[in-house]
């Protein structure tokens, strides 16, 4: 076991009902000594940081270079979100009162990576796992808030207490219908939206990524669609979904890709097609249809998280861990 590289958080209760304004949340550069680095990543880097009351140990996240606009949004959201427990809750934050660098502290959790524990999961488990992290984009769409950033680094894991987290809120912002939002959030695990640079988004592209790691999970393919660049990327997704569905979603929303038409054409695939040996005691009819119905071109077909809760995949039949 290792420690989370982004923030991670355990199952203390915290006194959520104290928190009611933004000055009473944020604490002072005092209260905390930063004392190791513990992990990086492209906007802020995460260290240990002792609570100089009690000794307790937390995470704390700093950004880099200074995203004071940045931190708020998340921290805002956050807050918004709290009392999820499939969602990491932010604990405080730091204001450093000469140059007013906000800082963002975490509870710190013990914890396995994505990579080490999901391809060693049973079938059970796999549907307990899921179940937790569309639980939690369920609770954040339900508030209007889109995560943007689903993906593998992102998802915090406690094997002992079987518990997931969703982290990495960074690039979250709220929907509001008819509204366009930037494209260059996101991974690999990227909405095929994104892709195209159709800014008139939604809440479904984080369900693309939620599908895009299921069907990493279930046929063990990691990453399920491995592009090199976007039009790469594009070919991947149309190798399975087909080339017609992309032309058909690009055509019904007068999507400005011109780029699409160089994506070689392929037939649609079943999805029972790419179960095989390795990978039957996964891909089973409730696995391969509630992948038909989140990994979709058109957005607006695509399963919302509350639809994926109720699809039988999830049934308590089929859903016992081990």
């Amino acid at each position: 076991m290792h420690i989370d590289h982004t923030m991670a958080l355990d199952q203390h209760s915290i006194d959520r009902d104290a928190i009611t304004s933004t000055d009473e949340f944020m604490s002072s550069p005092d209260d905390f000594e930063v004392v190791q680095k513990i992990g990086r990543g492209r906007r802020a880097e995460v260290f240990h940081a002792v609570r100089m009351s009690d000794r307790r140990v937390f995470a704390i996240k700093i950004f880099k270079p200074p995203n004071d606009q940045r931190a708020r949004n998340e921290m805002e959201i956050l807050q918004e979100l709290r009392g999820c427990p499939n969602i990491v809750s932010l604990i405080t934050a730091v204001e450093d009162q000469q140059g007013g660098r906000i800082s963002l502290v975490f509870e710190l959790v013990q914890s396995m990576d994505y990579h080490s524990v999901f391809p060693k999961l049973k079938p059970g488990e796999i549907r307990h796992y899921f179940r937790q992290l569309i639980a939690a984009l369920s609770y954040a769409h339900d508030k209007a808030i889109m995560h943007r950033n689903v993906r593998p680094l992102n998802i915090i894991i406690d094997p002992v207490k079987k518990q997931l987290k969703l982290s990495g809120w960074g690039s979250s912002t709220r929907f509001a219908p008819g509204t366009t939002y930037e494209v260059t959030v996101g991974t690999a695990f990227k909405a095929p939206e994104l892709l195209l640079s159709f800014g008139e988004y939604d809440q479904s592209i984080d369900m693309w990524g939620v599908g895009d790691m299921l069907a990493s999970v279930v046929f063990k393919k990691d990453p399920f669609f491995h592009g090199i660049g976007i039009l790469d990327q594009l070919d991947r997704i149309a190798q399975v979904l087909g080339t017609g569905g992309l032309l058909n979603w690009v055509e019904k929303y007068d999507m400005e890709a011109m780029d699409v038409e160089e994506v070689a054409v392929h037939e649609r695939r079943r999805w029972s097609s790419l179960v095989n040996e390795e990978n039957r005691d996964r891909a089973d009819h409730d696995a391969l249809s509630l992948l038909d119905g989140i990994l979709r071109w058109d957005h607006e077909d695509r399963l919302t998280a509350q639809a994926a809760l109720m699809h039988p995949f999830f049934s308590s039949s089929s859903s016992e861990e081990g």
